[in-house]
């Protein structure tokens, strides 16, 4: 998240929140947050095969800074009938960061470094 806020030249606070939580207040796993699955099945896959096949994975920072590159030069998503479903509304966002801020006062809480998730 940092090198995505850092490549498009955006300041940004991170706020690392609890996956149930979220889930609890509604936010849409996938598409309000891209990337954010509450199941641990969708990162777990074992890609042994894709690599020894060829599959080379580079650093997410150039990923990065070319998809932006690309969007700053006029490039565009595909056309999707659910385009619109994806992204979260600021005004959600802020009060879903408001609630979680609260919660965090209220038991005296940190929220970062997040724990790290492991498959089981």
């Amino acid at each position: 998240m940092s090198v995505t806020a850092a490549s498009a030249e955006r300041p940004a606070e991170l706020i690392w929140v609890d996956e149930g939580w979220l889930v609890s207040q509604g936010v849409a796993q996938w598409t309000e947050l891209p990337l954010w699955r509450n199941a641990a099945a969708p990162w777990a896959m074992n890609v042994e095969r894709a690599h020894a096949a060829g599959l080379q994975c580079r650093p997410i920072a150039e990923t990065v800074d070319d998809t932006w590159a690309w969007l700053r030069d006029g490039g565009r998503a595909v056309d999707h009938e659910r385009f619109a479903e994806h992204g979260i509304a600021a005004e959600k966002e802020a009060a879903i960061v408001r609630r979680w801020l609260a919660r965090l006062d209220r038991v005296g809480e940190v929220s970062w470094p997040a724990p790290l998730r492991t498959p089981d």
